[in-house]
């Protein structure tokens, strides 16, 4: 089957580590820890659109842009740090002195003058035991005296592992502003090229569907949309929902969780079309013994043809199935279900009320995606844009079924889904993006290897 369409990896982030030397060498250290605590929201912006920049990988602009090693550079950079600091954080929080102070926290949150009493109380403690109390004294006084002369004299002094060297010189103030101003230059060339990428993935959607022929239907559509044929979905309490399975020969997985999540629904009017793309195991006579008439059973003479194994295979393979699967659909709205994944038990019920309260053409929601450790993500994050949206979190009219997966989008570098999501998004139906997470994607390690059966056609 086509997989979800999003792009994740469940390896380790790469981390970063800083060697640490003594005498000189200590002040450059300082100062690039203490420039990281300052451009840190410049850098999760910059990381920001570098994430948008990834997610458009497969096109030629994206492409362009994402393969900028300067900027992956510090998107990696930002992330490791990003990781150590929660790591930290984890640590304090776990520590007994932590637990252990929490009652004394209390109670100086509720009183905040014995608060600040008790840190500056406890800071001159910690510098007279460390023998830090003369330095920090003498860092105070030459600050008083630089503000007495004013602004200009002033030395600038900076919290953190940077005050053990007492003041930072001029020359060192003005380099961390200059690397500040660079840096913030740059995150707005980021954003902007972002901005530019977007434009022009528009205009390129456009001009793709306008080859597809997609523009002649936009008007056919929204005239379609005010019939009372077309409304009548909306006008029902309980509406026939349509719920398409793709398979192929993984009965195990298929009966005991696509199609067990389906028969576990509190909505009840459902017709579970499941095709099977020539399954050659005993699909069809596990499905029969479940004795459920909701559950339409189709078996396809011949798979594919679809191309070769790799990643075209991937991005269309299924088609053909799915696509029978909605000629088969006789419900007012039409969902779908991966063979190998799982819905929450009130999915289908949490659509059908968004859809006719809102009339919603088209929905989707978030979902829990599996990474190989076995950890869960939560994915969608509410655009209508490739990463960030699957198969079997869409729920729309039955009027969209006449829009087929197309089994050679493969030749544009398009998982089908998508290319099919494309044109219906030209359409611009109602939306509606329901912000909970509806769908388990259960990692995909239980696909079986390949096998070529004997006069199976390849595309190309």
């Amino acid at each position: 089957m086509t997989g979800a369409y999003v792009s994740t990896s469940s390896g380790d982030q790469p981390r970063a580590t800083t060697a640490h030397s003594s005498g000189n060498a200590e002040a450059p250290c300082q100062e690039c820890a203490i420039l990281q605590r300052q451009l840190n929201a410049a850098r999760q912006a910059q990381s920001a659109a570098l994430r948008r920049i990834a997610e458009l990988e497969g096109r030629a602009h994206a492409a362009e842009l994402g393969s900028d090693p300067f900027l992956q550079a510090h998107a990696a950079s930002a992330e490791a740090r990003a990781a150590d600091a929660e790591a930290r954080l984890a640590a304090v929080l776990a520590s007994t002195s932590w637990r252990l102070t929490s009652p004394l926290r209390a109670l100086l949150g509720k009183k905040p003058g014995i608060g600040r009493l008790a840190r500056r109380t406890a800071k001159f403690a910690w510098w007279t035991v460390t023998l830090q109390l003369p330095q920090r004294l003498r860092s105070r006084r030459r600050a008083m005296e630089g503000a007495a002369l004013g602004p200009q004299a002033a030395p600038v002094a900076l919290s953190g592992p940077i005050r053990r060297s007492g003041v930072v010189p001029a020359s060192q103030v003005d380099r961390i502003a200059e690397l500040e101003r660079s840096l913030e230059g740059l995150g707005r060339q980021v954003v902007s090229m972002a901005s530019i990428q977007e434009l022009e993935r528009f205009r390129l959607d456009w001009a793709l569907g306008s080859l597809e022929g997609v523009p002649a239907g936009i008007a056919a559509y929204h005239a379609y949309r005010d019939t009372a044929e077309y409304c009548a979905a909306y006008a029902v309490a309980e509406p026939l929902v349509s719920v398409c399975v793709a398979t192929m020969d993984r009965a195990d997985l298929l009966l005991e969780r696509s199609i067990a999540s389906l028969r576990a629904q509190s909505y009840r009017n459902l017709q579970i079309v499941v095709v099977g793309d020539n399954c050659t195991d005993d699909t069809a006579q596990r499905l029969a013994d479940l004795r459920d008439d909701r559950i339409q059973f189709v078996n396809l003479p011949e798979r594919g043809p679809y191309p070769r194994p790799g990643i075209d295979r991937w991005r269309v393979a299924g088609s053909n199935a799915m696509n029978h699967a909605l000629s088969l659909c006789q419900g007012h709205f039409v969902t779908h279900l991966d063979d190998d994944d799982a819905m929450v038990p009130h999915r289908i019920e949490v659509l059908v009320r968004a859809a006719l309260r809102d009339k919603a053409d088209f929905l989707w929601h978030p979902f829990w995606y599996e990474n190989r450790d076995g950890t869960w993500l939560r994915l969608g994050d509410g655009r209508f844009e490739l990463a960030q949206m699957s198969t079997s979190t869409l729920f729309y009219h039955r009027y969209f079924a006449r829009f087929p997966w197309d089994v050679q989008a493969f030749r544009m570098h398009e998982p089908g889904d998508w290319n099919r999501l494309r044109k219906i998004r030209l359409l611009r139906p109602r939306l509606k993006f329901v912000d909970e997470p509806l769908l388990y994607h259960h990692v995909e390690h239980s696909q079986a290897a390949f096998f070529a059966r004997d006069g199976e056609r390849f595309l190309e």
